[in-house]
């Protein structure tokens, strides 16, 4: 069943943040402290949580590279490319999971995704 809605329309910063409880990625909140290992893709159950696991991993490298050359531009299309994977994680994936092990690493792959974002500059504050 799709995940809960609450979000949507929400850019993809905002919503991987209010997943995360609202706070900002940091080293100290509570998600963070208990993913140190990161999200591990054997423990993903559905397309769209395997698609945005592919699409961070393939587009976090290209966004440091691009960050470092001065590419702000390049760093933000690159980062504007997973948009769709975002959407579609957020519309069919439930975060919050029975599964204790998959609701960790559902949560580890969203700090992830924040991380990814917030290497460019803090897009939730970028007004929509």
């Amino acid at each position: 069943m799709a995940a809960d809605r609450g979000g949507e329309g929400l850019p993809p910063a905002s919503r991987s943040r209010s997943a995360l409880g609202g706070e900002q990625a940091h080293p100290q909140h509570p998600a963070q402290v208990r993913h140190v290992g990161g999200d591990r893709a054997a423990l993903f159950e559905l397309p769209e949580e395997k698609s945005l696991h592919r699409s961070l991993t393939d587009v976090d490298a290209l966004v440091t590279r691009k960050f470092a050359q001065g590419d702000y531009v390049g760093s933000l299309t690159a980062l504007a490319s997973v948009r769709s994977d975002v959407d579609a994680f957020f519309d069919k994936v439930l975060v919050n999971a029975e599964d204790e092990r998959v609701r960790a690493n559902r949560l580890a792959l969203l700090t992830r995704l924040a991380r990814v974002m917030n290497q460019v500059a803090d897009i939730s504050r970028l007004s929509a």
